[in-house]
């Protein structure tokens, strides 16, 4: 019988057998002591200030990928996922700005304009270049029967008091 269980590892360990039986098990996730005060500001306007925790959680789902412990803010249960950042710009429309995620603030990465998602009155708007602080963006070149838009927008990232952009 053992050999048997050692066999069927073995044998089922290449096609995601093992990461299959290991997603059954739910683990808690572990709180990351402090926050992170995210800060935004829109031109002169007042800045938005929101507080980020951060958990590990067991980022398990069956596949060949693997599973492992992987960061990721409190209330979302992916690791890419954050809250955004939402205003009004005039002239622009309702503009929501993704947060930085727990794992580029942990690991300490460099924040791109480029990593933050910009959504501007429902469409996605991808960065294009920085003139002089303002921050041009556009939506996609490749949607058939649709014009590209275009928006300028002038803002500060802050995480924990350091500008970040």
């Amino acid at each position: 019988m053992r050999n048997s269980l050692i066999l069927i590892v073995f044998l089922l360990s290449g096609c995601g057998a093992i990461e299959c039986l290991d997603s059954q098990f739910e683990r808690e996730p572990i709180q990351i002591e402090g926050n992170n005060i995210i800060e935004f500001q829109y031109k002169d306007e007042a800045a938005i200030k929101k507080n980020m925790k951060c958990e590990k959680f067991y980022d398990a789902m069956c596949a060949e990928r693997g599973n492992y412990w992987a960061v990721r803010e409190v209330g979302f249960k992916r690791k890419y996922r954050t809250s955004k950042i939402e205003f009004f710009a005039n002239g622009i429309g309702n503009v929501k700005i993704s947060q930085p995620t727990c794992d580029d603030l942990i690991e300490n990465k460099k924040i791109t304009l480029e990593s933050l998602n910009v959504t501007i009155d429902g469409s996605h708007y991808y960065f294009n270049k920085t003139i002089d602080g303002i921050h041009h963006y556009k939506t996609s070149e490749n949607i058939k029967n649709k014009p590209v838009k275009y928006a300028e927008l002038d803002f500060e990232l802050r995480v924990n008091g350091l500008v970040v952009i």
